[in-house]
């Protein structure tokens, strides 16, 4: 799995166990090749600069 993601969390919801679990879900998807080429994968929102 790829750990990238994080959240910040306020340190009374640890030490109150307001947020005790984990959800992990696995997601597939296939790039395919199209009449204007190969499909790219990114991490890049649309219309957002850095």
């Amino acid at each position: 799995y790829n750990f990238e993601d994080a959240i910040v969390i306020n340190e009374k919801v640890v030490r109150e166990d307001l947020f005790t679990s984990i959800h992990i879900e696995e997601y597939e998807l296939e790039v395919r090749d199209t009449k204007l080429g190969e499909e790219e994968l990114t991490p890049d929102i649309p219309n957002v600069s850095e």
